[in-house]
């Protein structure tokens, strides 16, 4: 084998080599596309959902949410406050 026969040889493996790479990538790119928009809708579906059955209880449930929404604003506060001070 000479010279040129190796360069060729060696062209032709890296030229498939090129074309195998590119294809898996592309598989792997929609792949990774197509699982990732998968679960935005569920999960989009699921935080519609939550929020819609949240802002039912609150309007049964005025004064227990306003309650609810206090106690968690007072908690949160006297948190961070214990965090902040030196």
């Amino acid at each position: 084998m000479d010279n040129h026969e190796v360069k060729g040889t060696v062209k032709e493996w890296a030229g498939k080599a090129e074309k195998t790479y590119g294809e898996v990538r592309d598989e792997l790119k929609n792949t990774v596309e197509d699982a990732a928009d998968e679960p935005m809708t569920t999960d989009a579906r699921s935080w519609g959902e939550a929020l819609d059955d949240t802002m039912d209880v609150v309007r049964r449930n005025p004064l227990q949410a306003t309650g609810i929404a206090l106690a968690t604003g007072v908690f949160l506060g006297a948190l961070l406050a214990y965090w902040s001070r030196d």
